[in-house]
């Protein structure tokens, strides 16, 4: 503190760059004569030195009255939070409280801010901290907290909206000398506010609210849907040969990967030994043989998806090895393969192997639905609707590109509508209506307003765009982990299953389309 302190004339302490206008002392036995010194100075100058529960009795170790005399001109709390927060209600800029709710009136501990001053304004910053975003997210959650954020000093108040771009006037009210703005905010907001002293040059207009809803459709039935690629069947459940003539038994392609590097005494592909890829100067060619068989419900002309093929073989008829394009990752090459038959298929591939090269799963594409059986799964008939709800248990278990459903509906008069689809897993829902983009549903409370609507026939398509989770996870993993590592596709024992744990996907809830009509 010595080396950085510098003396001022101002209320303020100088530290280094920074200029301080309050400074608390937790409970404490001794002080050091220097830093006594400098509070001392700060506190004649007119700045404001709080002692957080004990005061110091000692100077230097030793005992001093002067600590005493000094600790007598400071004000004084307990070391708790209320307390310290009572004692600095003077310098406070901000502070945030429920509006309503059983915590109506107490403090929020949910968000941090930032302050910044600007020519002409000051701009907030708030955002979330809490566990209920960082660590227990529920991303369903739909209700929205009401709050005050009170301001200091009587002010005018701006939200711009980060994620629409729009600005509008905040809903505040001048109380006493402060300035209280209210907002109710979801669980993934945060708000940015533009704080002046004199009312803004532009025209905002605030956002209008709604009524209640004359008629609210929602959809009992399965709709029509389209997938954005073709669907996919993972194969990662393979008998498996060195030489291509006595197989092993059915195994999971990474623990087959791992009895191979095992037995050859080369790096595990699991992250704890260097990465296959990484090993220098080894250029060892070797070959793999895996065998899949299932079952297909129908005829159906598919394409393989994989890393690499040396051979391919589709019930015993040699495929020649020409790619077509990849699926997902560039490294992931697409072969045509002939029709699949009705019954047993069995394919038998030839792939590369070694030191610096991983087994990984493969991919049959093709429009194709899939029906899984604990560790099996089906080649069936892709159904003609889906309903909403869990999708991979509606033929698409392992897809995870976009899924977009259509909803038909009709109004009676020109009217305003509410989209609300507030249980869905996927990263977003993008709405059209009538093929013409009308927004997105992304965050709490999963709504979208569509204004002027005419009456007539319309078609609203909501597209979800569903992650990965099934196409390329740990599919056999059975623990709960909240942490994904390399280890994640790799569990043994009670955390590991050969049957698809597999993940929801897609709208699991029906939508629903409130409809507002203007008197």
């Amino acid at each position: 503190l010595p080396e950085l302190y510098e003396a001022s004339d101002d209320a303020s302490l100088h530290v280094g760059k920074m200029q301080y206008e309050a400074v608390i002392l937790p409970a404490m036995e001794t002080i050091r004569q220097t830093t006594l010194g400098i509070l001392k100075d700060f506190r004649a100058r007119g700045g404001k030195v709080v002692i957080a529960g004990d005061a110091p009795s000692l100077v230097d170790a030793a005992p001093s009255p002067e600590a005493a005399a000094f600790a007598g001109i400071c004000d004084a709390c307990e070391y708790t939070a209320v307390s310290i927060c009572r004692a600095l209600e003077d310098r406070r800029d901000v502070e945030i409280r429920y509006a309503s709710g059983e915590r109506a009136g107490e403090r929020t501990t949910s968000f941090i801010y930032q302050m910044r001053e600007d020519t002409d304004c000051d701009w907030l910053f708030l955002a979330r901290v809490d566990k209920k975003v960082t660590r227990d997210y529920r991303p369903d959650e739909t209700e929205g907290e009401p709050l005050f954020i009170t301001l200091k000093g009587r002010k005018h108040v701006e939200i711009y909206d980060t994620v629409t771009g729009k600005i509008f006037p905040a809903e505040y009210e001048w109380i006493g000398k402060n300035t209280r703005v209210f907002r109710t905010l979801y669980a993934s907001d945060s708000l940015l506010l533009r704080i002046s002293g004199e009312k803004p040059a532009r025209k905002t207009k605030a956002a209008e609210k709604a009524g209640k809803p004359v008629r609210t459709l929602d959809v009992k039935e399965g709709v029509r849907y389209e997938l954005s690629e073709p669907n996919v069947m993972v194969l990662d459940l393979a008998e498996w040969s060195e030489d291509g003539a006595i197989y092993q038994p059915k195994e999971e392609i990474l623990r087959i990967d791992r009895a191979l590097r095992l037995r050859k005494g080369y790096p595990m592909a699991d992250g704890r030994d260097v990465q296959p890829w990484r090993i220098a100067g080894s250029t060892e060619q070797e070959s793999v043989f895996l065998r899949f068989r299932f079952q297909s419900e129908l005829a159906v002309p598919v394409s393989l998806a994989a890393e690499g093929a040396v051979q391919i073989l589709l019930n015993g008829e040699q495929v020649p090895v020409v790619t077509e394009g990849w699926y997902v990752d560039r490294h992931i090459l697409r072969f045509r393969l002939p029709d699949l038959k009705k019954g047993m298929n069995e394919l038998i591939l030839k792939v590369p192997f070694g030191k610096r090269t991983s087994l990984e799963n493969v991919f049959l594409l093709g429009n194709f639905g899939v029906r899984v059986r604990g560790s099996e799964a089906d080649i069936v008939k892709k159904p003609k609707t889906v309903s909403f709800g869990d999708a991979a248990a509606q033929g698409l278990p392992f897809y995870g590109a976009a899924l977009t459903y259509e909803i038909p509906f009709s109004l009676e008069k020109k009217s305003d509508l509410v989209v609300a689809a507030p249980y869905y897993r996927g990263a977003l829902i993008e709405v059209k209506l009538d093929g013409e983009p009308a927004g997105k549903i992304v965050y709490a409370p999963y709504r979208l307003p569509i204004g002027g609507v005419h009456r007539g026939k319309h078609k609203l398509s909501l597209t979800v765009y569903l992650s990965r989770v099934n196409s390329f996870s740990g599919l056999h993993t059975c623990a709960d982990i909240s942490y994904i590592g390399p280890n994640f596709w790799y569990e043994q024992g009670d955390r590991w299953a050969y049957e698809y744990q597999l993940k929801k996907t897609g709208i699991l809830k029906s939508p629903t389309i409130e409809i507002y009509q203007k008197p």
